[in-house]
């Protein structure tokens, strides 16, 4: 159980460090993080059909 959990938090922690990366690059587009999620939920959802 202990180590799933921490399982979990490194990868919590992993993403998160990209998350900074990813959002300059998004600035510099000129494009916001609800644009770019927004775009993500659409297509998942197209998948599913």
């Amino acid at each position: 159980m202990q180590k799933e959990s921490l399982r979990c938090d490194l990868v919590f922690i992993a993403n998160f460090a990209n998350f900074v990366q990813a959002f300059t690059f998004l600035e510099k587009r000129s494009e916001t993080l609800v644009d770019r999620l927004q775009v993500f939920d659409k297509l998942t959802k197209t998948l599913k059909k």
